[in-house]
């Protein structure tokens, strides 16, 4: 029996060890997608946190569209056409939800968006804790909670030549930075 329930926990640990960081891999888009790069940071009480951290698109639960955001703060994913918007940022055991449609974009298929460079003013306490297990995570993701402060920073030429040196791209970039409501 322990065999057989190792057999069936060691895929299930990859499975889980495995999951993909949400950052893009290649520029190929399908007709229903579009690629968005932007800078990403939280600031907390003054400091920069720069790694362990990652946020999630339209949801707050699955992580679906979830992107860990690469240590130097690059953002480089791909999204379904419409409109999107942050939900919730983690780090570590922390997090926090965004409220609905407080930080959005609207995305058209086959086209590549610079969306800004983020600094989420989050200073993080103990009440920012995660809930553990199934109902605490879900608890979790239905606490409506009040707006952080977002300074955004138009970097579109840097960004542009960033992401074209570390993909190969020559298609075009729209800026579209990312509106905050």
């Amino acid at each position: 029996m322990k065999r057989r329930l190792k057999y069936l926990i060691i895929p299930f640990l990859g499975l889980l060890i495995g999951c993909a960081s949400g950052q893009l891999k290649t520029t190929e888009i399908e007709n229903d997608e579009a690629i968005i790069i932007a800078r990403a940071f939280i600031k907390n009480n003054g400091e920069y946190i720069n790694t362990k951290w990652n946020f999630l698109w339209d949801e707050r639960l699955w992580g679906k569209n979830a992107v860990w955001v690469e240590k130097d703060g690059y953002v480089f994913m791909k999204l379904p056409k419409g409109k999107h918007f942050i939900s919730l940022l983690q780090y570590n055991e922390y997090r926090k939800n965004i409220p609905d449609n407080y930080l959005t974009v609207d995305l058209e298929p086959n086209t590549i968006y610079y969306i800004g460079d983020l600094t989420f003013n989050w200073n993080i306490d103990k009440n920012d804790v995660a809930n553990t297990g199934i109902v605490g995570a879900v608890s979790d993701a239905t606490k409506n909670e009040n707006k952080i402060k977002v300074d955004l920073i138009d970097n579109y030429e840097n960004m542009v030549k960033k992401f074209n040196e570390k993909y190969g791209n020559s298609k075009p970039v729209e800026k579209q930075l990312i509106r905050i409501e």
